[in-house]
């Protein structure tokens, strides 16, 4: 699960960048909509998780998804044979393409699994794993400031610019985490079971967030593509600012009711 959503992530956001020129003003428009498209995902997913374990358990919690997964696959893949055709192909100087593909492909296999075992080992030794991870973490944050500092004026301020954003969108990565871990605790321990008179489960609650998200982002969509035509539209430095503070309010609401 953790190698899939991996390889996931940044591929699918990849791909949708394929579908737009480089200066098409409804790119970023475009990015919203994919991402309303898999928070409307998300909430179903939120709404029947929590009636399929109430009613199955975890194993048909587990099981759903697993199906689901496998739905979207097929999906995906007779989108790429009947729309997108030549969107997303495999670069010709891949080095897939030709006699070393199937040799390749079994050595990329062999790696995932060794990264599957290498991985049952760090739940098993996970003090040690803290360290391990915190010793990669400084040395990859020291090889970019190496590299960064080899680099031409121009590039060298990019490659700080993309290394702050990261660390920036770290924090924000952390406190999102916090809703299927501590706000998943905190309404189960604090908040009421029922909502309108329906009853809600804890797994149920994560439906909110992509809910909101669907219902906001739609409008966002048609305000960032209207913001590019009159050419006001914010940096994305200026967005990450506005999308941590928006979290601050959020944590600081939880605080004030808490």
């Amino acid at each position: 699960m953790i190698l899939g959503n991996g390889f996931f992530k940044p591929t699918i956001s990849s791909f949708v960048s394929l579908l737009y020129e480089r200066d098409d003003v409804r790119r970023e428009g475009g990015y919203t909509l994919f991402y309303i498209g898999i928070n409307v995902g998300s909430a179903m997913a939120s709404l029947l998780s929590g009636v399929v374990v109430h009613s199955l358990g975890f194993h048909g919690g587990f099981l759903a998804s697993a199906i689901g997964m496998l739905i979207a696959l097929g999906v995906f893949n007779y989108a790429c044979r009947t729309v997108l055709k030549k969107q997303g192909l495999m670069p010709t100087t891949s080095l897939f393409q030709g006699r070393n593909r199937q040799f390749l492909f079994w050595c990329f296999c062999a790696v995932l699994i060794l990264l599957a075992y290498l991985l049952y080992l760090a739940f098993q030794h996970t003090d040690l794993m803290r360290w391990i991870l915190n010793i990669v973490a400084i040395l990859i944050v020291g090889s970019v400031a190496f590299l960064a500092f080899r680099q031409k004026p121009e590039w060298r301020y990019k490659m700080w610019a993309a290394l702050l954003l990261i660390i920036v969108s770290m924090g924000f990565w952390a406190m999102w985490s916090q809703t299927f871990s501590s706000l998943m605790l905190f309404s189960a321990r604090n908040l009421s079971d029922h909502f309108l008179g329906v009853p809600m489960s804890p797994q149920m609650i994560p439906f909110f967030e992509p809910f909101f998200l669907v219902i906001l982002g739609v409008g966002m969509s048609f305000f960032w593509s209207y913001l590019g035509v009159k050419n006001i539209n914010p940096s994305y430095p200026m967005k990450f600012a506005m999308s941590l503070f928006m979290v601050f309010l959020g944590y600081l609401v939880l605080t004030l009711a808490s």
